[in-house]
């Protein structure tokens, strides 16, 4: 897990430097998109219900998928 942490961190700063507020919001990003992965196999199946994610069991109900955000870098 901590593997994919560092590779979403990776994939959305790619390698900038960033302040509190800034990392506190890709942290929440990157958490969402681990907690969007399926817990069990998804079949291709256009017929089968959407797959069991984590965010199901914390939230009680289905998530929808959130857009990922744009950082913006500013000179301060």
């Amino acid at each position: 897990m901590i593997r994919s942490v560092r590779e979403i961190l990776k994939a959305i700063l790619k390698g900038r430097l960033v302040f509190d507020e800034l990392l506190s919001m890709v942290m929440a990003e990157a958490v969402n998109n681990l907690n969007s992965r399926p817990l069990i196999h998804n079949s291709n199946s256009p017929l089968d219900e959407q797959p069991l994610t984590a965010n199901h069991l914390f939230h009680l109900r289905p998530i929808p998928g959130l857009s990922p955000g744009i950082f913006v870098m500013r000179q301060c």
